[in-house]
C-alpha cells in the first residue's frame, strides 16, 4: 500500500509538472504571438480605387464579343478594323461591328500588329509568325530563346518594333523580318538605366508623328525612342495617387488617339486614363468598378489580370480586351477632351 501510494504521489508530481509545464508554453506563445497591426498599418486601397465621376468623361459604348477563349491581344487596321485575337483563333471587325474574317492560328498570340499593307504580325511567345491580310500564314522570324517573351509590336512602313519582356529589350526589324537593331534601354546619361520589366508587360508604339514609345513599366513611365536606339524624351509618374502608375509595374498597356492624346491602361488599380501631349491627366476613360475588375486585385503584383489589351480606333473610341468576360468593351466621350 505504501508503494502504491508513493507511485500515486510521483504520478501527482509529474502531472503537476507537465501541467505548469503546458501553462508556462501557453503563456509565451500569447506573449510572443504577433499584434494585429493598427489601421495605420493595414494594406488598404480602397480609397484609390474610388474616382470622382466628375473626372470619368467617358461613357460605356457596347462591346464585340468574338466567342474566343483566352482573349488575349486587340489591333486596330490601317482601314479601322479591329482585330481580336485569343486561343487559337483571329477574328475580324469592321467599324459596324460587323464579323468580316474568322482565322484559325496555331496557338494564343500575346499580342497583334497590323501593317499599313494589312499584313499581320503576332507575337506568338519567342518568335513573331507573319500572316497574309487574308490570314495565311507566310513565316515566322528568328526564335528569341527560352528567354524570349514578346509582349508588343509596332509596326511601320519599313520597320518592325518588337518588345521582348523576357530579354528587356526592343528589337528593330525590317519588313522582312532582318534584324536592324537592338535597344536595351541604357544610354549615356545613366548607363545603369534601362527597361526594368518585372513582370510580361512590356508595351510599345509609335504616336501620330511617327514617333516611337516604349513604356518602362517598372519605372512608371514612358520612352521616346529614336531609330539608332537614342533616347528622345521620357517621362514618369510613379505614384498611387490617380494621375500617377502604381504597383511593380505600369502602365501595362498604351495607345495614341488621333489628336495626340495617350491612352494608358493600368494592372492592379486596373484605370484606364487619358494624358495631354504634356503629361497631363485630362479624364479617367473607366475605374475598377466600371471595369468590373476585382479591387483585391490592387493588393498584390497581379501578373494574371483580366485587361488583357488596349488600342484606339479611328473615332477615338477606346477598346479594352477584359478576359473574363470574354469581350473587348467600347468606351467614348461623352466630352470632348480636346
Amino acid at each position: 500500500m505504501e508503494a502504491m501510494n508513493r507511485k500515486g504521489f510521483l504520478k501527482w508530481v509529474w502531472g503537476g509538472m507537465a501541467a505548469a509545464a503546458a501553462g508556462f508554453a501557453g503563456l509565451l506563445i500569447a506573449r510572443d504571438k504577433p499584434k494585429e497591426p493598427s489601421n495605420a498599418l493595414v494594406y488598404n486601397v480602397d480609397d484609390y480605387t474610388k474616382v470622382d465621376p466628375a473626372l470619368i468623361k467617358f461613357k460605356a459604348a457596347g462591346k464585340l464579343t468574338p466567342n474566343i477563349p483566352n482573349l488575349s491581344s486587340l489591333a486596330i487596321g490601317p482601314d479601322g478594323d479591329v482585330y481580336v485575337a485569343g486561343e487559337k483563333a483571329l477574328v475580324r471587325y469592321g467599324a459596324d461591328a460587323k464579323e468580316k474574317a474568322r482565322f484559325v492560328l496555331e496557338g494564343t498570340p500575346d499580342c497583334i500588329a497590323v501593317a499599313p499593307d494589312g499584313g499581320i504580325l503576332l507575337g506568338m511567345r519567342g518568335r513573331v509568325d507573319v500572316l497574309g491580310a487574308d490570314g495565311v500564314k507566310t513565316g515566322s522570324w528568328e526564335d528569341l530563346g527560352a528567354r524570349g517573351y514578346i509582349t508588343a509590336i509596332a509596326v511601320n512602313d519599313t520597320d518592325v518594333y518588337v518588345a521582348d519582356a523576357g530579354n528587356r529589350v526592343l528589337l528593330r526589324y525590317d519588313r522582312q523580318g532582318k534584324r536592324l537593331g537592338r535597344f536595351d534601354g541604357k544610354h549615356e546619361a545613366n548607363e545603369m538605366a534601362g527597361f526594368v520589366v518585372p513582370s510580361p508587360y512590356f508595351d510599345v508604339c509609335f504616336d501620330k508623328q511617327g514617333a516611337l514609345w516604349a513604356v518602362n513599366p517598372g519605372k512608371h513611365g514612358l520612352e521616346q525612342y529614336r531609330d539608332n536606339g537614342d533616347l528622345a524624351a521620357s517621362w514618369y509618374r510613379p505614384s498611387i495617387e490617380l494621375d500617377g502608375f502604381a504597383g511593380c509595374c505600369n502602365p501595362i498597356h498604351i495607345a495614341f488617339r488621333s489628336d495626340g492624346l495617350l491612352v494608358t491602361l493600368e494592372k492592379g488599380l486596373s484605370r484606364v486614363k487619358v494624358y495631354s501631349p504634356d503629361q497631363k491627366m485630362l479624364a479617367v476613360v473607366a475605374s475598377p468598378d466600371i471595369l468590373g475588375v476585382n479591387v483585391q486585385a490592387a493588393a498584390c503584383c497581379d501578373i494574371e489580370t483580366p485587361l488583357r489589351d488596349l488600342a484606339v480606333d479611328k473615332n477615338n473610341r477606346v477598346l479594352v480586351v477584359h478576359r473574363e468576360q470574354g469581350a473587348v468593351l467600347i468606351f467614348e466621350e461623352k466630352e470632348k477632351l480636346a
